[in-house]
């Protein structure tokens, strides 16, 4: 997963609040592969994120 466009796009195209669902839903719609869209699924906990920041933390190891 590209770690500057996966950033990009919880920053700039995600309203926040956002459920686990509604954060993969735009990754999806904004043409994340569903490759990189199932890698996401399985490290977000399935919460109510309230910042960008706190997605970024849940995904933090996708990018190490």
């Amino acid at each position: 997963m590209n770690h500057e466009s996966l950033e990009e796009h919880v920053r700039n195209h995600i309203s926040f609040p956002a459920s686990k669902q509604q954060i993969l839903t735009s990754c999806a719609a904004d043409g994340f592969s569903a490759q990189e869209t199932e890698l996401a699924n399985a490290h977000l906990q399935d919460q109510t994120y309230s910042s960008s920041e706190e997605v970024m933390e849940a995904l933090h190891h996708l990018h190490k």
